[in-house]
């Protein structure tokens, strides 16, 4: 018997969780590929395999298989192994679905890695390719529980292009092979090398299949099929809108959406009341505020006639006219995340802008909808405050993890690594309700957390936290195992994007992709351990803050901003006024500016800073800032300065000067979104200047 490293991919990873228009696309696409995973893993067990990544205990952990019975019979008539397939099928128990046990539980990573012992190449290559077939059966068993969901809320089951949806699920998933032998246990690092190798040219011969052109089962083409509206990639399989019945209503399509197969299962599985809008969240700190409000028969009185507070009282009204909102399919439920949402389990999107009045617009010609509006519009009308319109969509990934992985030299290694981040991941679901988040996706080191404003830093840093104290331990057994080995621990690297619920979801994503690039950091000493800020406002400005989860002075000061924002000691120019010194300090250095000028601007900018400081005012217009305030302001300020002269070492020594002024102003802009409750704060002390 020879021992071989196999190793198996899924994907891909855009087809499946990038391309997503709600929060419940992007959960529930990163639901389907990690089942897939899971059918693939159950097989590769079966066939006796053992796991290095995922985890056994992952792989057998609870896991929703739609329909245990009918993918047991479609794994089995796919792969050919009824053993796989049964044991696939007992996954999760007796196939209830457990909200709790789902949202408690990780993610599957797309990529599996096992050795198996086997006689000849040909024994490897056929364990592969059912462990390929058995993921694919998965996903046709989802599939067709999915179809069913549509057809019951169409107006005309037949209307659906059922042809189509079945080509585009035949050929939705890629699959990546590739093996490398394994002598004995000494070549191990060689033989995972080689491996790794193998599989990136396995990824570049990839199979260029034909594009779907909308071809039906007889080979006729059906022209003029509108293309899916999460990445017009894939022709949409709904009818036209006069045949689609309760599907907007039931499903939450919009006015004019399309949506491929692989779109409509993502829909039809995240409608479960499992997934959290992101307008939910948006609103949690409002909402929260009066939940856990203490108020005595006195301040009771006051706030019958008061408008701008939304008190326990209010939010039970709120409460009433969102269920009959929910009841006629205008709201959606959020009851997952182990009901961490349950004083408001709601998706509160019509508390946001003109969401309410364009409802109404919509649904003058329906009496019952129209009733339930007018009784929400009512409530809204005693509250003058509306929730703080901006989320926080969290990415993370390690950094380091693949030249760490490369330092196992052994399969005890390998495996100690892969428990080490199992063990962070399955943290991660906790980790985000502790900070009133949703974790979308956690698998390994990659991470996507959705989070309200205010506990998205110090979620950040928890997850960081979490991630040395689990890794920490395999890092010193690798150091003892071999004293002479260079292994540098890895570490997290968290990008947060801070964007309007309104904003597309795939805008969202991007953005929040590109904070975790920018928490990366462009020099080399410093990359990784980082936290990203970048807030996204609506008129198209960005802003933007890094900082290291080692720099406990900077997240000191940062969280001293958002208490004096929320205490209002700071007035909202503020922070526009020490970035415009910025500005100032290099137009004064435009071009090339004599020696003596690029020494005097150091003194014009520090006079300029505290010009600002004697200038500004708390809120009210009386107090000025405390003179401890200004003290940190100046050292933060001076801090900052050393910072970018490390971090910018091609640049002129004046160049650090305006960078310090930006990134101060900048820290501040953040610290006023994060710290808003309500849009009228952000209207009041961070929409403008």
């Amino acid at each position: 018997m020879s021992r071989w490293l196999l190793q198996v991919s899924f994907g891909p990873v855009q087809g499946f969780i990038a391309s997503a228009r709600r929060s419940r696309d992007l959960w529930a696409g990163s639901y389907i590929l990690s089942e897939v995973a899971r059918a693939a893993a159950v097989s590769l067990i079966d066939a006796g395999a053992t796991l290095i990544y995922p985890t056994r205990t992952a792989v057998l952990a609870h896991g929703r298989m739609p329909s245990r019975s009918v993918h047991a019979q479609s794994a089995k008539s796919a792969t050919g192994i009824p053993a796989a397939a049964s044991h696939a099928a007992s996954v999760g128990g007796d196939g209830s679905d457990d909200p709790k046990a789902i949202d408690g539980s990780s993610n599957l990573s797309n990529t599996l890695l096992v050795v198996v012992e086997v006689e000849m190449v040909k024994d490897v290559r056929t364990i592969a390719e059912h462990a390929q077939a058995a993921g694919r059966a998965a996903l046709k068993c989802i599939s067709k529980q999915e179809l069913m969901q549509w057809k019951q809320v169409l107006a005309d089951p037949n209307g659906l292009r059922e042809a189509l949806w079945h080509s585009q699920i035949d050929t939705a998933i890629d699959s990546y092979a590739a093996w490398s032998r394994c002598a004995s246990a000494s070549e191990y690092p060689q033989a995972y090398a080689a491996l790794k190798r193998a599989f990136v040219a396995r990824k570049h011969t990839r199979d260029f299949r034909p594009h779907s052109d909308g071809r039906l089962e007889d080979g006729s083409v059906d022209l003029g099929i509108p293309k899916s509206s999460l990445d017009g990639v894939n022709e949409s399989v709904l009818p036209e809108k006069a045949k689609r019945g309760r599907a907007p209503q039931v499903m939450g399509l919009s006015e004019g959406e399309q949506l491929d197969a692989l779109g409509c299962i993502k829909r039809s599985l995240g409608r479960q009341e499992r997934f959290t809008a992101l307008s939910r969240l948006a609103a949690d700190t409002w909402i929260e505020q009066a939940a856990q409000m203490q108020i005595t028969p006195e301040q009771i009185a006051k706030t019958q006639t008061e408008r701008s507070v939304l008190t326990p009282a209010r939010l039970g009204r709120l409460n009433t006219a969102y269920e009959e909102l929910a009841k006629v399919g205008l709201a959606t439920r959020s009851r997952g995340n182990c009901g961490h949402y349950m004083s408001f389990p709601y998706d509160a999107g019509l508390l946001f802008g003109g969401a309410l009045k364009l409802a109404q617009r919509e649904a003058e010609h329906d009496r019952s909808a129209s009733e339930c509006l007018k009784q929400l519009a009512n409530v809204l009308a005693e509250i003058e405050t509306r929730p703080n319109p901006y989320v926080a969509l969290l990415v993370a990934d390690g950094d380091g993890m693949g030249q760490f992985l490369g330092r196992a030299t052994c399969q005890d290694e390998h495996v100690g690594i892969t428990e080490a981040i199992t063990k962070f991941a399955d943290q991660v679901p906790a980790i985000a309700r502790e900070h009133r988040g949703h974790a979308i996706y956690a698998g390994g080191d990659d991470l996507l957390v959705a989070f309200p404003l205010a506990g998205v830093v110090k979620a950040a840093r928890n997850l960081a936290m979490k991630f040395q104290g689990a890794i920490e331990p395999i890092h010193q057994r690798l150091l003892a195992n071999d004293p002479d080995r260079a292994v540098r621990m890895p570490s997290l690297r968290v990008g947060v994007a801070i964007c309007h619920v309104h904003e597309p979801m795939a805008f969202i994503r991007r953005c929040a992709d590109a904070a975790e690039k920018f928490a990366k950091g462009k020099v080399a000493a410093c990359q990784g351990n980082a936290l990203g800020l970048r807030l996204h406002i609506r008129s198209g400005h960005m802003i933007s803050a890094r900082f290291r989860f080692d720099d406990e002075a900077a997240f000191g000061a940062f969280d001293q901003w958002q208490q004096q924002y929320r205490e209002g000691h700071v007035p909202g120019r503020l922070a526009y006024d020490i970035r415009a010194i910025a500005a100032d300090i290099e137009r004064l250095l435009s071009g090339q500016p004599a020696p003596e000028t690029q020494e005097q601007a150091d003194a014009i900018a520090a006079n300029a800073f505290e010009r600002v400081l004697e200038r500004a005012r708390a809120r009210g217009g009386e107090q000025k800032l405390s003179d401890d305030l200004r003290r940190d302001l100046r050292v933060r300020r001076d801090v900052l300065r050393a910072a970018m002269s490390e971090t910018l070492p091609d640049s002129r020594p004046c160049d650090g000067l305006a960078a310090s002024y930006r990134a101060l102003g900048e820290e501040l802009i953040l610290a006023r979104w994060l710290s808003a409750t309500s849009s009228k704060e952000l209207g009041e002390r961070g929409g403008s200047r």
